[in-house]
This record gives C-alpha cells, structure tokens and sequence, in this order.
C-alpha cells in the first residue's frame, strides 16, 4: 500500500510546452472538471499521428520524488488505451535526463479509468522535472485534471508506504448518489448524479512509532477535506483500486497490543 498526502506539485512552479487552451495551473488546484487543457495543432505532438501534453515544473529546491499521478477530466485520453508517458527528473532544468529518465512507457490507461501513474523504482532527488502524455492519434485536446508528485521517506514527508499493508476485509466500490423514485402510477423517476468509487481499508500491527509519525499526522494536517492519493495495490490493478480524494472519515487510532496501533480510513474519489 502507499499513501501520499503531501502534494509537492501544489509548491511547485508550473509550465508547459505545449500549445495551451486551458492553463497549466489548473492542474494543481479542484475541481478535476476545471482542467489544465492542450490542444492538437500543426506540429503538435512530434508526429503526425500523436499529440503529446507536457507539464514541466521547478519546486525552487532539491526535493525527493517517489510517485506522480495524471487525473484527467473531460476529453482527451480518458477514453484512449493507446497512451503513453515518459517522466524526467534533472537538477538542471525542467526536462533535462541527468536524474532520471523512464523513456517513453505505457501509461497503462484503461477504457473509463482515467489515472496515469508512474512509480519510481528507488527514490530520486531533483528539483526540475518534465512529465509527458503521448496519445497515439491526433485528438483535439488532452485534459488533466491534477498532476500530482509524491515523495520522501520519514514522518512529514506527505509519502507513506507503510511496513504491513492494509488488513484482509478491505473493500472497494462504485458509489451511485442518484435520486430515484416512483410516482403513484409507478412510473419510476430518475436523476441522475456522476458516480464515485469508494475505498475501506485498515491499517494493523505497524508499530506505534510508524503509525504516529505517518497515519495519526494524515489525519491531524489534511482532516476530512484534504485530498490523498490511495494505492492500495500499487502492482494489481492500479487504476481501478487507487483512488484520489479525501478521507472522508478516520475511526480512533486502536493500541491492539504492544507497540502495535491500527486505524480504519474510508476514502471517496474526488471528481
């Protein structure tokens, strides 16, 4: 499991190379409806049959990286499986390779899940980076909706992936809020409202320093309204069970045995 809770891309300075209709800032603030948006134009993309969004940043200082997450909203490759990203890490400017550099990767979109994620396999130092979307056909726009970054180790440090993962009973599920009702004819009225997924999990027998360092402070900085990045499986099925949003309610922290602390979150997506 990994929880991040620290968005560093929220301090960071943003930018972009691409032919803009909606600004780049969008990207770091809600709703996910208000979208930082790229569009297709001549030359766009690097090629004649795909167009590329490209969000780069300076977070003014050195700073660990670990994780970073593309929500998209509204058009553009929500509903593309042929998409790719490419992630780049430099201590010299924004898309300079000296720290890090994935190469072009599948982003892993699926038809109706609409993340992209790419996980660093160690942790890695830089202040500059430069985060790509490659759609393999010429589509008119690209929408994100959050770009996010998450990383470090330690209390504070807004990244968690905690020793002993959630416990067994966890659920997930699509949550549909839709008014519907039936008249005295029993005809049967609808109105419709989006659909969000819905996250359970407990967090046992970590010890007492790991759970008041990471888990107690999640809880005491970002409360019921602030937004975190939940992976409960981060190599199973990671589109469909990680979810963005807040935690909308922590039970009390349990001392279950000796230096043993858990406590159950529930997490609804943020749309």
């Amino acid at each position: 499991m990994i929880i991040g809770w620290k968005d560093k891309i929220a301090d960071a300075a943003l930018s972009t190379g691409s032919n803009v209709q909606l600004t780049v800032e969008n990207a770091k603030v809600n709703p996910l409806a208000k979208p930082f948006r790229g569009a297709n134009s001549s030359g766009f993309g690097g090629g004649q049959n795909e167009t590329t969004l490209q969000i780069l940043w300076d977070y003014g200082s050195q700073t660990d990286w670990n994780l970073f997450a593309a929500l998209p909203a509204g058009q553009g490759f929500d509903v593309l499986t042929n998409t790719d990203i490419r992630v780049r890490l430099s201590n010299t400017s924004a898309g300079g390779t000296d720290v890090y550099d994935s190469g072009a990767i599948s982003g892993g979109a699926l038809v109706g899940y609409r993340q992209l994620y790419h996980r660093l396999p160690l942790t890695k130092t830089a202040r500059y980076g430069a985060f790509d979307i490659t759609v393999n056909a010429v589509v008119d726009a690209i929408d994100v909706g959050r770009f996010l970054g998450y990383g470090g180790s330690g209390a504070l440090s807004g990244y968690w992936a905690p020793p002993v993962g959630q416990s067994y009973g966890d659920s997930f599920s699509w949550q549909d809020d839709s008014d519907t009702r039936k008249t005295l004819g029993r005809q049967r009225l609808e109105r419709p409202l989006p659909r969000y997924r819905r996250g359970r999990f407990k967090l046992g027998f970590n010890t007492e320093a790991e759970m008041m360092d990471n888990a107690f402070e999640i809880a005491r900085e970002n409360g019921v309204v602030g937004d975190v990045l939940v992976m409960a499986r981060p190599d199973d099925y990671p589109q469909k069970r990680s979810i963005f949003g807040p935690i909308t309610r922590v039970q009390e922290f349990n001392h279950d045995s000796f230096d043993k602390v858990s406590v159950e979150y529930t997490v609804e997506q943020r749309l």
